[in-house]
This record gives structure tokens, sequence and C-alpha cells, in this order.
């Protein structure tokens, strides 16, 4: 049903969450335990102790419970492949309140990025200090809104004012052009 991830699990998920926030899993989540569910996909859930333990009774007796949805007790943060992990949806609004020095783009660029497309230099308003080329980054509206989740696809030095900065790994308006 679940298992506890590993310590090099919670490493791999750690570098990725302190690229984006700058903070660890242990900070962000201090009294709660990362689990993994196996099944088409290997979802991370962060898991309060008080679910904990009526998961660890529910392993414990075997029991053959059927759809026991942790979405409604527990927080899914992600997906772990075999050598990434790919933080969800769910959880980029509580990330982007740790991020201070925000990746921010005026309203073109916020529809753009909500449409699924890539993130050009003339539709930026702030650029963060750490601006690394391959950095993974929370984007915002300009009235600080998370939009989703990118990627640093040049060095400063090679953007031009219309080449695209940043390139779209998941956004707020995926679930809507998903069929969602």
């Amino acid at each position: 049903m679940f298992r506890y991830i590993t310590n090099a699990e919670k490493r791999q998920i750690d570098s990725v969450l302190a690229e984006i926030t700058g903070f660890e899993s242990s900070s962000l989540w201090s009294k709660s335990q990362m689990i993994l569910i196996h099944r088409k996909q290997n979802r991370v859930y962060v898991v309060p102790p008080r679910v904990l333990d009526l998961l660890k009774t529910i392993d414990q007796r075997k029991s053959r419970t059927k759809g026991l949805k942790l979405e409604f007790a527990c927080k899914e943060i992600g997906v772990l492949m075999q050598d990434d992990f790919h933080i969800g949806l769910e959880v980029i609004y509580e990330l982007a309140a740790y991020v201070e020095d925000k990746f921010v783009v005026n309203q073109t660029g916020e529809l753009d990025f909500l449409f699924g497309k890539d993130i050009s230099r003339e539709n930026v308003l702030s650029l963060p200090r750490n601006y690394i080329k391959g950095k993974k980054v929370i984007v915002f509206s300009k009235d600080m809104c998370p939009l989703g989740l990118a990627q640093y696809e040049s060095t400063p030095e090679e953007v031009g004012s219309s080449s695209n900065i940043a390139t779209n790994l998941i956004d707020f308006g995926y679930y809507l052009r998903s069929g969602g």
C-alpha cells in the first residue's frame, strides 16, 4: 500500500525543493512524514502523524481496504521518477510562500504561460538574482499569484529581448487544457 521514502529519495526530493524555495522538506513540513504510494506513478505524500498512525494500523492488519483516498487526508507533493522528482501543482501555492526573490511576468506573459507557452524575455517584469540556466522556478503574475513551474532555458547573457527565457514545466491552465 505505502512505504517510507528512502534516504536517497529524500535527498532527491530535498534538492528540488531547495532549488525552488531554498528550504528542504524537514523545514517545510517539520512534523510530517513523507511516504511513497506506488500506483502507475510513484506519488509522494506528506502525511501528518495522526494519519500515519492510521495507515500503519491498516497496513499491519493486511487490510484489503479499497478506495482509501489519501488526497483527502494527506498532501501530495509530487511524483518521484527514477532520476528526478517532479513537483505537483497541488503544492505550488504552498511552496510559493517561501520564495523571496520572485520570477514575475506581465499580463501577456501570464496568459501565455497559462496557455502552456514558454516565457519570452519581453514578458518578464522581474528576474531573480539567482538566475541560473537549468534551474527550476515558480512563476508569479504581477499580482504575486503563483502560475506554475518553469525552468530557465538560457543564461542572462544569452537572453535577447524576444528569446525564450524559461520553459513551461507545469501550469495551472494545464488542468483545463487536459479536459479536467
